[in-house]
């Protein structure tokens, strides 16, 4: 506060725009809200497929055009060669759903499903979610159910498959995850229509933009304070993770959008003017974020998220597939040490549910429409498993990449993040190491030092103990050790493991198409290597020594 006293005596601080005034009122003379129909676009789709689709429904749905068909087989198969085509016309992507009228029961479904995957395929859990009609199957071998697959699964119980490997042990994050979207489905359906005629609005046209006949609005025209002035003119707002590590958090301001990217805590820090993103410092309405983007699950880029739920922010959250599970992982083991220690704490578990049922999941490489002007694309980040570095494309005009954190090196568990993208005019990047003396020692040479000051501690008759975090790391060490012991380089002697480790490792191998091509190989060759022989699990404080 006295530094911002005396900037002010100065003359050198400046607030920052109350974002509250940014959106002119519907009747003002300088705004034109252009907009197309779910029904405008409705009757171009129907008119431009054939009636063998059966298509009983037509809506915005999140990013995508949902269409809801009778006839799974022909949607899945004949249908696509149109979509693609409509596709490009409409610049708009679409989504295939099945009619409600014929899912089968989930009980009915998973005994349809265990007859059609080949006899080498076991079936650990299946999942009916009734807001999209898709069927998640844990099964064995994932990748023995090849698209033809599918389509006879979704003809024969009228839901779309989808398959996720079955961890070695239950997933409690994943289960909480299933259980919440279950008791969501009709919210969440009513929250995806909405987001979809939130996204597929029309630009909102200010003085200098070119209105709905493709004419220039008259620049003398007055301006609401704060708005940009042109399509190429983009506001970044740093919040958390400036000159210091932990609570990253940036707000992207567009003409025509508002959104975050991670909303992390400091972990280190107690005091919640240090420990939290500085959200005081814009004076904003939460309903105004068009969409947040988390790079990836450790808290300090996703920590503070439930607490904009717990304080009214009800709009999309998109991450990568594996980091909503690890991300529920972790937030809930927050509530929980939280609750045992009688600490402080932004949010409770219900603010946890809340960002599961707004959470919408994006692959690798796919360009997704997030706001009317701003498409995102995550792409490999080498950090965790299901780090990504998010790649906002503004209208064509202008590309920001915010790299969260991220690695090159390729290691055990992970391949190298992605470093080709078609166009960066903007760079955010994570600097813990950008020092020019920070230069990392050979890997090689640090798996060796790393067994010897074991092989040391051992020999002299001692117990090495490795605090590590449970996401991430944990992995990688474990890998590690498992590779040195059995190549001799590692004395062999127990490894115990502990903690949330083991229901970590159970959601890597979940996820396992995520992880680095040596251990997708041995994966998908049934080698699972977070069981190995030198692991013991301790499930608890009152199986230790």
């Amino acid at each position: 506060m006295e530094k911002r006293e005396e900037f002010e005596r100065r003359g050198q601080y400046r607030r920052a725009p109350d974002f509250r005034e940014r959106r002119p009122p519907a009747e003002s003379p300088v705004a034109k809200v252009t907009t197309e129909s779910e029904e405008e676009v409705a009757k171009t789709i129907l008119q431009s497929i054939p009636a063998d689709s059966q298509i009983t429904t037509v809506r915005f749905e999140g990013p995508n055009i949902a269409l809801y068909t009778k006839n799974p087989r022909f949607a899945l198969t004949e249908l696509t060669y149109y979509l693609s085509s409509l596709s490009k016309t409409l610049k708009k992507r679409f989504i295939i759903r099945t009619d409600p009228s014929v899912r089968l029961e989930e009980d009915a479904t998973r005994q349809a499903v265990a007859k059609l995957l080949p006899k080498d395929v076991s079936v650990s859990a299946v999942f009916c979610d009734d807001a999209t009609g898709e069927v998640v199957l844990e099964v064995s071998r994932p990748e023995s159910i090849d698209p033809a697959m599918i389509v006879e699964i979704a003809q024969s119980t009228g839901w779309i498959a989808h398959t996720r490997r079955s961890p070695h042990i239950p997933s409690t994050s994943i289960n909480t995850i299933h259980s919440t979207l279950k008791g969501s489905a009709r919210e969440r359906s009513d929250f995806l229509q909405k987001l979809g005629r939130r996204l597929f609005r029309g630009p909102l046209v200010v003085g200098g933009f070119e209105n709905g006949n493709g004419k220039q609005e008259p620049e003398s025209q007055p301006k609401p304070q704060g708005w940009s002035t042109s399509k190429e003119e983009v506001m970044l707002f740093c919040l958390g993770g400036v000159k210091q590590v932990g609570r990253s958090c940036f707000i992207v301001v567009t003409p025509e959008s508002k959104v975050m990217l991670d909303c992390g805590i400091n972990p280190g820090e107690m005091s919640g003017l240090d420990a939290y993103p500085r959200l005081d410092w814009l004076n904003f309405d939460l309903d105004e974020l068009d969409a947040v983007v988390i790079s990836h699950a450790h808290i300090d880029h996703q920590g503070f998220l439930p607490t904009l739920f717990k304080y009214g922010y009800r709009g999309p959250v998109y991450c990568t597939e594996p980091t909503l599970p690890l991300m529920t992982l972790l937030q809930m083991d927050s509530v929980k040490i939280a609750n045992a220690n009688g600490t402080y704490l932004p949010y409770e578990a219900r603010d946890v549910h809340e960002v599961i049922k707004r959470t919408i999941t994006l692959p690798y490489g796919k360009p997704t429409d997030i706001s009317p002007d701003i498409t995102v694309t995550l792409n490999n980040a080498g950090h965790i498993m299901g780090s990504a570095t998010v790649h906002l494309n503004i209208s064509g005009a202008h590309n920001i990449l915010y790299t969260g954190d991220y690695k090159y090196a390729r290691t055990q568990l992970l391949d190298s993040a992605v470093s080709t993208y078609p166009r960066v005019e903007t760079l955010i990047t994570e600097s813990t190491y950008g020092n020019s003396t920070d230069v990392m020692p050979d890997q090689q040479f640090v798996y060796r030092t790393f067994a010897e000051s074991i092989n040391k501690v051992l020999m002299e008759g001692g117990k090495v103990l490795i605090p590590v975090p449970a996401v991430g790391r944990a992995q990688e060490i474990m890998l590690v050790m498992a590779k040195e012991m059995s190549e001799g380089r590692l004395v062999e002697s127990p490894i115990y493991i502990e903690g949330m480790i083991s229901e970590a490792s159970a959601i890597h191998m979940s996820y396992a198409h995520y992880l680095g091509a040596d251990v997708r190989r041995s994966v998908s060759q049934g080698i699972n290597p977070f069981l190995s022989e030198y692991f013991t699990v301790i499930s608890g404080y009152g199986k230790r020594d």
